[in-house]
């Protein structure tokens, strides 16, 4: 399966539905939710009825594709609605945020889910179109300094990542391929 959670990027191409991203914009991506019940209706897609397993851990599309495939055979992906430990990800409208073109894709990648999270238990905000680009603000106010908990490092040395968080040499390691 192809990992990866929260993730940054310039969109490639879009679908003919799509309205609210276009080729050539800087996004975040985060969790998928479905939009339309209760809960996503209600502004906390956080707490989306379908479920986590449903349409972010299931390692494929809720028909059943995966969209992924390597010589031949599929590989299942679709991890939080947009698998981003690859060099292009598969993503929905509903997880994608247009940020802006100035925000650095390492600073905006974690707002996708980790910061978010944190952030989003003392704020009590739950939908990620609203609450990125708020948190892009804070950082650029100066009241969310993410960049002091940041490390980064390329994909190749994801094993050092790892023992780096394990060991507490970093706080928050985010992969890039630069």
């Amino acid at each position: 399966m192809v990992f990866g959670h929260e993730g940054a990027g310039v969109v490639a191409a879009v679908g003919a539905a799509v309205t609210t991203v276009a080729p050539g914009d800087s996004v975040c991506l985060s969790y998928r939710s479905c939009g339309t019940c209760g809960q996503c209706a209600s502004g906390h897609s956080a707490y989306c009825e379908a479920g986590i397993n449903a349409l972010n851990a299931s390692g494929s599309r809720t028909d059943g594709s995966t969209g992924l495939s390597r010589a031949g055979a599929q590989v299942f992906g679709n991890f939080f609605g947009q698998s981003s430990f690859a060099p292009h990800a598969l993503a929905y409208e509903s997880n994608t945020v247009k940020i802006p073109a100035d925000f650095p894709p390492v600073l905006a990648a974690p707002l996708g889910c980790g910061v978010q999270t944190g952030a989003g238990t003392v704020l009590n905000v739950l939908r990620p179109s609203e609450f990125i680009p708020r948190l892009i603000s804070l950082h650029r106010q100066g009241k969310l300094p993410v960049e002091k908990l940041i490390t980064a490092f390329r994909f190749d040395d994801i094993e050092a990542a790892a023992q780096a968080a394990a060991s507490g040499r970093a706080i928050k390691p985010v992969l890039t391929f630069d």
